[in-house]
């Protein structure tokens, strides 16, 4: 029972992230939006935890690690105490190296997201001086992060830091890339506000984001590629087919693993939900919740009203009407659920 309530707890966060996506939907279609960056004194790109910190006890400075830089740290010569001891030295998704000073000066190498990173210390003066340490990003206005550090056989001790300034290669402005699959079968069995009664449905879609803008939380793609198909057999035995595109301002969170892709309506054979046009795009968006195969959870929603962001008035969206918005969850009435999100690092 516990389980099913957190379930329903993600689809209710979902969907109100789904709501948020669809608010700046017509930004989506402008993929050539410039972006500001950084500067050495500003932070930049989505890999926030790049760069020079001032710490607690000290300073501590970590660099991205790319494919042949971790394959590197699996053979160095004190892997024993660092790489190997990773909880996530598996499946990352990211690693990160570098060095501290505190008291004494050492080496640093983590693992993890974006937001939120597990690590290993080691001192280059007192061979016992040596531990693991778990951290989150907690502000990016000033950019901080909190955490615990506990050295090995002693007792735990809380440790923060703040963000002084990039350095040459330190790897904040790679892009963060998710590539996402899904295929969903059968009746929807959670009920959205405004869904028409369905008697089943499939739906399915491939692609990835490229991610490069932070957002709180939350990593924001500027860069996308792939096609949602949904068709849709209704109570009353009409059916429907639309054909979606991936669009940029799309949103991923690093710390949860779920994926809110913004749409945009390119075939239907709904005319109350019909294609539209780059100054009135029709938008729709799709929240993937993986839970590792049971219970995964894909929730659509096609946006039934007008909206014109503020940065461009000039745009106005084409309201996608006639009730396409359903919500599935794996294996309650006989529906199938698969969700698959890989992430990694654009190198």
């Amino acid at each position: 029972m516990a389980e099913h309530t957190r379930s329903w707890r993600g689809v209710r966060a979902a969907f109100a992230c789904s709501c948020l996506v669809a608010s700046v939907a017509a930004l989506a279609l402008l993929s050539g939006v410039a972006r500001g960056g950084g500067t050495a004194t500003e932070p930049a790109g989505p890999n926030l935890w790049a760069g020079d910190w001032k710490t607690s006890d000290g300073t501590v400075g970590w660099r991205l690690l790319s494919p042949p830089e971790i394959a590197n740290a699996r053979r160095a010569p004190e892997h024993g105490e660092l790489f190997d001891k990773l909880p996530c030295k598996n499946d990352g998704p990211q690693f990160y190296e570098g060095g501290y000073v505190a008291g004494e000066s050492g080496k640093v190498i983590a693992c993890g997201t974006p937001t939120q990173i597990e690590g290993r210390w080691l001192s280059a003066v007192t061979a016992t001086n040596h531990g693991s340490f778990t951290l989150e990003i907690n502000s990016q206005q000033p950019l901080t992060f909190r955490g615990t550090a506990t050295p090995d056989g002693g007792k735990p001790f809380p440790w923060t830091g703040s963000w002084l300034k990039h350095f040459a290669g330190d790897g904040a402005e790679v892009p963060f890339v998710v590539t996402f699959s899904v295929i969903v079968k059968g009746k929807p069995n959670i009920a959205i506000k405004g869904g028409a009664p369905l008697r089943t449905a499939r739906l399915s879609g491939r692609g990835h984001v490229e991610l490069t803008v932070n957002k709180g939380d939350l990593l924001e793609a500027t860069e996308t590629k792939g096609k949602v198909t949904l068709d849709e057999t209704y109570a009353d035995g009409r059916t429907e087919h639309l054909e979606l595109g991936v669009q940029s301002k799309s949103l991923y969170s690093p710390a949860t693993n779920r994926l809110a892709l913004l749409l945009d309506v390119k075939q239907s054979t709904d005319p109350s939900c019909k294609r539209g046009s780059f100054f009135h795009p029709t938008v729709a968006t799709l929240n993937l919740l993986p839970s590792g195969g049971a219970r995964d959870v894909a929730i659509f929603f096609g946006v039934p009203y007008k909206q014109t962001p503020k940065e461009f008035a000039f745009i106005t969206t084409t309201p996608c009407k006639g009730g396409h918005a359903h919500g599935w969850e794996d294996g309650s009435g006989g529906v199938l659920v698969r969700v698959l999100l890989r992430a990694r690092e654009a190198f």
